[in-house]
């Protein structure tokens, strides 16, 4: 239990302490139950985790982890988790917003499916790459491009996006109106 919340945690990695972090027993329970009740709008998942006198690192979010999980409006991921998995938050219809730690995540091309009121994406300041295909879903109108990022994937995927804003010190893309502009 952190934050209030019982965990489910799914060790990855016995000689490095890492688990992976879900809300359900087992990958199957989500679609053979109801989601656990959680009533928290803002879910902070937790960088670590205690069980007996051992700590655990979290550095995943499980495959179907927290799906259907209608009350989470906004999501923080610590900088601990390195990977966040298929289906992870499918279904979560009322999620607005996620905030990204500082570095690279990947993101599995349907961990956001049915998320279709995520309007703001906070990528960490030190992130090299963004794909989009994991929120192709979602209303996104507005994206910050920060200053560290050379590589942007997907961008097609963004049919509701209107408007990009590229820090002024990106030396690979800038721009200017709302739209994106490649230095290459």
């Amino acid at each position: 239990t952190k934050n209030g919340l019982a965990y489910c945690l799914t060790i990855t990695d016995k000689v490095k302490n890492y688990v992976s972090i879900s809300a359900y027993p087992s990958a199957d329970d989500v679609f053979e139950s109801e989601a656990p009740v959680i009533s928290v709008s803002s879910l902070e998942i937790p960088s670590q985790v205690m069980n007996g006198k051992k700590t655990y690192t979290v550095t995943s979010i499980a495959d179907l982890g927290f799906g259907y999980m209608s009350s989470i409006k906004v999501l923080v991921i610590p900088s601990s988790v390195k990977s966040i998995g298929e289906k992870s938050f499918i279904g979560c219809s009322e999620m607005t917003g996620i905030v990204f730690p500082p570095r690279d995540v990947h993101v599995a091309d349907s961990a956001f499916e049915d998320c279709y009121y995520i309007e703001d994406l906070s990528f960490g300041s030190h992130w090299k790459s963004i794909d989009l295909q994991p929120f192709s879903d979602t209303w996104v109108e507005f994206l910050y491009i920060p200053a560290s990022v050379s590589e942007i994937k997907t961008l097609k995927a963004m049919d509701s996006l209107r408007s990009i804003v590229v820090d002024n010190n990106n030396r690979h893309f800038s721009s200017y109106g709302g739209l994106l502009y490649s230095f290459d």
